[in-house]
């Protein structure tokens, strides 16, 4: 029988964690938590999505509307410097940063159990040393388990955010009666050191009730958010006490102790007070059984439609094999558990509320390193990459209700800012969906495509369930983010750019220009044309589907630049044949085209595309977690599957940290979300109609001796189990709710026997499956 230990839904660890960056992460979408799981005193880090600081503002600069045609007529005559220098002038908004991501705050249990790490200063518990320790996070059932023995007593304690009841809830249990003391102790303050309790961060501690503190905190600005942190408890047991005093609570005496913590603000209420005190007292007369199971059943349903395998596990703790895997020696298991791990994090993170930024939810700042934003020149939507093909739609739709919103903001910000109409969004968004520029950095900020490309997203829902009452619905966002291009884009030798324009981060070298200088924004970049070929498409089409005009968005797209092959055989990066000043630069954005879009589509422009992958890598790109994960990705998508492995044992020996968070450096969960994305495409793609499906396209040699996965999803709607062995394919079931003819290829080596491409006809509800041996004749 399969243990927590030689699974790969799970982690465990024989220690506690020294630092947050070791904690192991909880979340129900939008109530989180950093478990610590040490003895001597247990720390939970708090997050809740939109504590965020300050409230909404209006930033747009006056003067960019009257400058847009002076930018672009220096940047016709390439006079770069001086168009990036009015650019940061008048279009740069007031204030130029947006509002940030907070931490909600801490909740710190003393035990008195043994001594922790870094506590050495700490005398040991007089009851002596702890013994058998272990910390374990179900990837199956969001739960972290803490257990271990101490003077002849075990210790037990869970954690989990609810899904069903909105709350955090932590169980205490010993096996003798009268075991279970703790004091609890509500702080707001000092983030650094995991042990140091200072409160200076909040305005209020309350006692309300018997058992239970209410903090509250005013997030700072103007119209700030108002966040307040409930925490109760119950106890069981012929002796056991429950008390409060001096804001702390106090557990004596009990054999089982329940902790429930709720967290709201007022984004989301008028009375955040209120409401998580009603959830508490909600959640509170509960039996474990009953929020334990309701939970899980919710968590685990969602996780386990798909199950991934490459062969037996190894039954060691995480951290070991994370070392293991550094020096060299292979763990197939390790990369199912990353894989598992990404799904895990997007379900946490995302199953409600806002979407996920930067760290998902998981922050420890006050003062969060990029602000903990959205960042939509690449990282937010790498962290939605996995959510369709990977069977969590549900996990997408806060991401989609974000844009929603955005693309009201961001028609203000089309007419205030550049005189046009639909809606545009720059490179980042926050809570508030702001669409002006953020900072003042010309690689970066004055890119107008943020909100066409987060349209691919819902685009890409469409096609992946084929729900025309969803397409209905966003139909004019799409058409409203084309509709500002139709008015911004301009026309140079025939073909319509973007301009001011840059590729995100990058720069160029300005051709003969002595003493050599380089410049970031220019006229039309190669990823602003791929994504806006991609949103047109999408409009076109989804206007076919809709039976509604399309003549507008098709002769637009009739005159956007197509990818370019530059002199030296790569895709060019600028509309003209300019040198990159970092050759080994960490964005992809002139390969958006390739992954995650459609554009190249013959093998020529494959062939460029893996020309400018293999001299990016030569000269040092992937040197971030997210850089790599797209490697990976774009590998995967030309079907080189060793490349993409190559990535992806670099990634683990580079960038997964002790709880196996991407590591950018420092923490970024893009990367997690990236590299699962990235192992679904080797195992199987989908063209952009749905109509043809390819079987293990990236399969490495590695890979090869077994495995197996089941319930991955393709645009079309359509749900596929597969299995190999010896290299060859055993097994591919095919579901699709409608009945439909479509084409299933593999490489014709990975068949026991047959050609390499079958036509399958599919009964509408039937499961149809094919085993190794293709005929060369449809399947009814």
């Amino acid at each position: 029988m399969s243990t927590t230990m030689d699974r790969e839904d799970c982690l465990w660890f024989l220690s506690p964690a020294k630092t947050w960056d070791e904690a192991l992460p909880i979340g129900n979408g939008r109530l989180g938590a950093m478990v610590r799981g040490t003895t001597n005193c247990d720390r939970l880090w708090l997050n809740e999505d939109s504590v965020w600081h300050g409230g909404p503002q209006r930033r747009v600069n006056p003067s960019g509307k009257d400058s847009l045609d002076s930018i672009r007529q220096m940047l016709d005559a390439g006079n770069y410097s001086a168009a990036e220098d009015l650019a940061a002038r008048t279009i740069t908004s007031l204030p130029a940063a947006m509002r940030h991501y907070d931490f909600l705050g801490d909740i710190f249990l003393d035990f008195g159990h043994g001594v922790d790490p870094d506590e050495s200063d700490v005398p040991a518990s007089p009851a002596g040393q702890v013994l058998n320790y272990s910390r374990q996070l179900d990837l199956h059932s969001g739960v972290v388990t803490v257990t271990y023995d101490l003077a002849g007593v075990h210790y037990r304690r869970e954690y989990f955010s609810s899904t069903v009841d909105e709350v955090l809830v932590v169980r205490l249990t010993a096996d003798r009666e009268a075991k279970v003391n703790l004091g609890l102790q509500l702080h707001r303050g000092d983030h650094e050191d995991p042990n140091r309790r200072i409160n200076c961060l909040y305005d209020s501690l309350e006692e309300i009730g018997s058992g239970a503190l209410l903090m509250r905190c005013q997030l700072g600005g103007a119209g700030a958010v108002e966040a307040v942190i409930a925490v109760g408890a119950m106890v069981t047991g012929e002796h056991a006490r429950l008390s409060q005093a001096g804001g702390q609570i106090e557990i004596l005496n009990a054999t089982e102790a329940i902790i429930v913590v709720s967290a709201e603000t007022s984004f989301y209420h008028k009375d955040p007070a209120d409401v998580a005190l009603g959830r508490l007292q909600h959640a509170l007369p509960k039996t474990w059984d009953s929020l334990y199971q309701t939970h899980t059943a919710k968590f685990s349903a969602i996780f386990d439609r798909v199950q991934m395998s490459l062969g037996p596990s190894l039954a060691l703790p995480t951290d070991e094999r994370i070392q293991r895997a550094r020096s060299g020696e292979a763990d197939l298991g390790l990369v199912v558990l990353l894989f598992n791990y990404g799904r895990y994090l997007l379900i946490s993170s995302s199953l409600q509320g806002l979407p996920a930024s930067l760290q998902g939810i998981w922050n420890r700042d006050h003062q969060p390193i990029w602000g903990c934003k959205y960042t939509i020149n690449i990282n937010t939507q790498m962290n939605y990459w996995p959510a369709e093909v990977c069977n969590l739609p549900e996990c997408h739709e806060v991401l989609f209700q974000h844009i929603e919103r955005m693309a009201v903001d961001g028609a203000q910000t089309a007419r205030d800012l550049y005189g046009c109409g639909g809606w545009v969004a720059h490179h980042n968004t926050d809570i508030w969906a702001n669409t002006q520029p953020q900072d003042r950095v010309p690689s970066a900020t004055y890119w107008v495509m943020g909100g066409a490309w987060l349209c691919m997203h819902l685009w890409e829902h469409y096609l992946f369930t084929q729900d025309t009452q969803f397409l209905r619905k966003y139909y004019p966002i799409l058409t409203g983010a084309a509709e500002f291009f139709i008015d911004f884009l301009v026309e140079r030798d025939g073909q319509l750019v973007v301009s001011p324009s840059c590729s995100p981060e990058n720069s160029f070298v300005i051709p003969n220009r002595s003493p050599p200088a380089a410049a970031r924004l220019c006229v039309g970049s190669s990823c602003d044309s791929q994504i806006l070929r991609e949103l047109f498409q999408a409009c076109v089409v989804g206007s076919q589907v809709l039976k509604v005009p399309y003549t507008q968005f098709k002769d637009v797209l009739d005159k956007l630049p197509v990818p370019e092959i530059g002199k030296d055989g790569r895709i060019m990066e600028w509309l003209s044949d300019f040198e990159e000043v970092d050759a080994g630069h960490r964005h992809f954005s002139h390969l958006v085209g390739l992954y995650p879009g459609y554009s190249f589509d013959n093998l020529a422009l494959k062939k460029a595309a893996k020309m400018t992958l293999q001299h990016r890598v030569k000269n040092g790109s992937g040197h971030t977690s997210w850089s790599r994960a797209w490697l990976i990705c774009l590998y995967a998508r030309l079907g080189d599957g060793n490349a993409a492995l190559v990535h992806i044992d670099h990634f683990i020996k580079n960038f997964v940290d002790t709880n196996l968070f991407s590591i950018h450096p420092p923490f970024q969960i893009d990367g997690n979300f990236g590299l699962t994305a990235g192992i679904a495409e080797m195992l199987l793609q989908s063209d952009k109609n749905g109509q043809i499906v390819t079987i293990l396209p990236a399969l490495p040699d590695a890979w090869r001796s077994r495995g197996f996965i089941n319930g991955l999803r393709t645009r079309g709607a359509l749900a596929v189990d597969l299995a190999w062995e010896e290299g060859k394919l055993t097994r591919v079931s095919l579901f699709s709710k409608t009945a439909r003819t479509l084409t299933c290829r593999i490489r014709p080596e990975l068949l026991l026997s047959g050609c390499g491409e079958v036509v399958v006809g599919l009964q509408s509800g039937i499961s149809l499956t094919l085993s190794g041996h293709w005929p060369g004749s449809i399947v009814v």
